[in-house]
């Protein structure tokens, strides 16, 4: 089922995409990454701006004054950041690296992270704050080593790969940028975007400014009064964040349950839900409020059973009403009853092409979860 790759506006997109991401790899060359990290917030104002005038989605008065505060947030950071950034050298990154004080942070983390990851499966469930420190941690090295690589590429591109350090800084990039994606979607799948990405945000991006302060000494020539607007800038961005992305759901008629009421084993929809349907079609006599029968029930019975023993929540599920069974990639039940070969190696169909979503647009993804772009709907036991 491939009819997507026909259709222009997905290879505009896509094209998009890349440029946008290959700008982001570039800036980390010229300015510090305690800068350009804050800065991610612009991905998630443009979306606020395109998504009512691309998706017909309202744009709220909450909206506006996010982006306001969110915008005055960068300018300030930027005001108060280093005015030049130094080139940096292979060299220059061994002696970096091997400096106590980053062998102190890097020990720090590894600890740090190695704890979150035994505690992920026991606690992760009840708070979105484990695997989304665990994103940070990662992201952390993702962006120190994005620096490396993106400030390398200035000098001659066939010299930078005659250095060991090159290939050592290469797959750090790669490894934590898939555990980004692992926690990240983790977390997506048993939290709300709206609690997720405004808490992504912010521990992702005091994680690459603790990182790029002690690797690179960004904060090392800036004085009380620097420090303290590039400080109140930061807490901006993330205030424009919150503002952007916060009550979204509530104020399109979406229930939110809250832990109380999980405990207490209040059903706030008659419909069970399947997380594994997150992108397929809702029959009518579900939109209807009817019980669903018939194959899809029966097939389905025991993973709900499964999910309400575990006392893990079905947070929500993109649902589509007009669109058709025949729709490209969803083409009704059928693809999903015969993924078995994705399901013998313990994975879903739609779960690896979330998996794949996700790998390249990290960021992109992220904010557009945020912003509500399928229509979703709480189902919760």
């Amino acid at each position: 089922e491939t009819n997507y790759l026909r259709s222009k506006a997905w290879w505009a997109g896509i094209f998009l995409m890349i440029i946008g991401e290959l700008g982001n790899f570039m800036a980390y060359a010229f300015a510090p990454a305690s800068v350009v990290a804050p800065l991610g917030t612009v991905a998630l104002i443009s979306n606020v701006i395109l998504a009512p005038i691309m998706l017909k989605e309202r744009f709220r008065k909450q909206d506006l004054i996010g982006i306001l505060i969110a915008i005055i947030g960068a300018v300030v950071v930027v005001i108060n950041s280093k005015s030049d950034e130094v080139k940096l050298t292979p060299e220059a990154i061994w002696i970096a690296i091997k400096e106590t004080k980053f062998i102190i942070y890097f020990i720090t983390t590894v600890v740090f992270a190695s704890v979150l990851i035994f505690l992920s499966d026991r606690i992760g469930h009840k708070t979105c704050f484990v695997d989304l420190s665990l994103v940070a941690i990662f992201g952390g090295y993702t962006v120190l080593a994005t620096k490396s690589i993106s400030s390398m590429l200035t000098m001659k591109f066939v010299a930078m790969f005659t250095y060991s350090i090159t290939y050592l800084i290469l797959i750090v990039l790669m490894g934590t940028a898939v555990f980004q994606i692992k926690y990240l979607n983790k977390a997506l799948r048993q939290f709300d975007s709206t609690e997720v990405i405004p808490t992504q945000f912010v521990l992702f991006t005091i994680s690459a400014i603790i990182g790029s302060a002690v690797l690179y000494n960004d904060f090392a020539d800036m004085n009380f009064w620097k420090f303290t607007g590039f400080f109140i800038g930061c807490l901006l961005t993330f205030v424009g964040v919150y503002f952007i992305t916060s009550n979204r759901n509530e104020s399109e008629g979406y229930s939110h349950p809250g832990p109380n009421n999980l405990s207490s084993g209040s059903v706030r929809s008659s419909i069970m839900v399947d997380p594994l349907r997150a992108v397929l079609p809702v029959l009518p006599d579900e939109l209807n409020g009817s019980n669903v029968s018939g194959e899809f029930n029966r097939q389905y019975s025991s993973f709900n059973q499964r999910s309400v023993a575990t006392g893990i929540p079905r947070r929500h599920t993109l649902t589509e009403p007009a669109v058709l069974s025949s729709t490209p990639l969803l083409n009704g039940y059928s693809s999903l009853r015969n993924d078995g070969i994705f399901r013998s190696l313990g994975v879903s169909a739609t779960s690896l092409t979330a998996g794949v979503s996700q790998a390249l647009n990290s960021v992109g993804a992220r904010h557009s979860h945020a912003l509500g772009l399928g229509r979703i709907r709480e189902c919760v036991i």
